[in-house]
């Protein structure tokens, strides 16, 4: 059983660490005027293809409380080394806490919106990368914008701030 764990350890450091991202951030909804905090896993399938788990949470102190939970897909255009901007789309289950504040007819608790969006990574350092991002709900007709921080996984060459991480490049 022990080896079975560590042979399963190892092979996730190979293949699954490398290409594998944690993110936290915030983004504000300007429709609703609601800020939200989030936790992603970033997954690159191939180099310009990634999946990204998501989770969302807006506070009681919003118009709007909530969560989001979901999963996007993006395109990332490899155009310069230290930028890469994408484009992305996903489905969530949305959880709106205090719907019964809100007009009968727009109010549901359990919603399933679809946001498209584009954003930017920053490659400044091998292992931590921020972002920023435009989302839009194409069912509640809102933008959002959000920024925050990537933590990547994997071995850096060289020494300094500067090193470039090979699982991306």
């Amino acid at each position: 059983m022990f080896s079975f764990l560590l042979i399963g350890t190892v092979n996730a450091q190979k293949h699954l660490i490398p290409k594998s991202k944690i993110g936290i951030g915030t983004f504000y909804n300007f429709q609703t005027e609601s800020q939200a905090i989030e936790l992603r896993f970033k997954k690159n399938l191939t180099k310009n293809i990634a999946v990204t788990p998501r989770i969302s949470y807006f506070f009681p102190g919003n118009k709007i409380h909530e969560y989001y939970a979901g999963l996007d897909a993006s395109y990332q255009m490899n155009i310069k080394r230290k930028v890469q901007p994408y484009i992305f789309a996903g489905a969530y289950y949305n959880n709106w806490i205090n719907y019964e504040q809100y007009g009968a007819s727009i109010r549901k608790k359990n919603n399933v919106p679809v946001e498209v969006g584009c954003g930017v990574e920053f490659n400044l350092w091998c292992r931590i990368k921020p972002y920023l991002e435009w989302r839009y709900d194409t069912k509640w007709k809102e933008g959002s914008l959000g920024a925050g921080l990537f933590i990547s996984f994997g071995k850096c060459p060289g020494r300094g701030l500067a090193s470039k991480c090979p699982a991306y490049h």
